[in-house]
């Protein structure tokens, strides 16, 4: 899905951007993808530990396996 909106970030760890670069070559990807799967990840499951504070039910929360997950 595209979306008109960009954010800017600055790594400040230069070691994990190298680390990025070498995950984007290996799969064919860019970082930009594997930054946005990373912060999608780390909001589900802000998400999900949220809904165990709440108190809901652990098989109506948000699974543990995230959906990009392959099994």
């Amino acid at each position: 899905m595209h979306n008109d909106k960009t954010i800017k970030v600055d790594l400040e760890d230069y070691l994990m951007y190298d680390k990025l670069g070498v995950l984007a070559i290996e799969y064919t990807t860019t970082i930009n993808h594997l930054a946005n799967i990373a912060i999608h990840r780390l909001i589900d499951d802000i998400e999900f530990f949220r809904g165990l504070r709440k108190g809901e039910n652990i098989s109506t929360a948000h699974s543990a396996t995230h959906p990009n997950e392959q099994t």
